[in-house]
């Protein structure tokens, strides 16, 4: 996926979060997967940067690379 790509679904999902952000309870299960998909979208890149076969294996790299830069949730 290029970086053009990944910062539009980005954006999308931005866009979507304030959107859900006014239906109250039913709104944070939709926010949690949201940062689900965000997560497993950085974790899918950062496999294929680091050239490793199974993403998931990096997801916990890249939980912790979100951690240390500041990444925020949106619940």
């Amino acid at each position: 996926m290029k970086k053009g790509k990944v910062i539009q679904t980005l954006l999308l999902s931005l866009i979507i979060m304030l959107i859900v952000s006014a239906c109250g309870n039913a709104g944070k299960k939709k926010m949690a997967k949201l940062d689900w998909y965000i997560v497993q979208r950085l974790a899918k890149w950062y496999a294929k940067k680091r050239q490793r076969a199974r993403w998931f294996s990096s997801l916990s790299d890249v939980k912790s690379l979100s951690m240390q830069y500041g990444l925020k949730t949106l619940l």
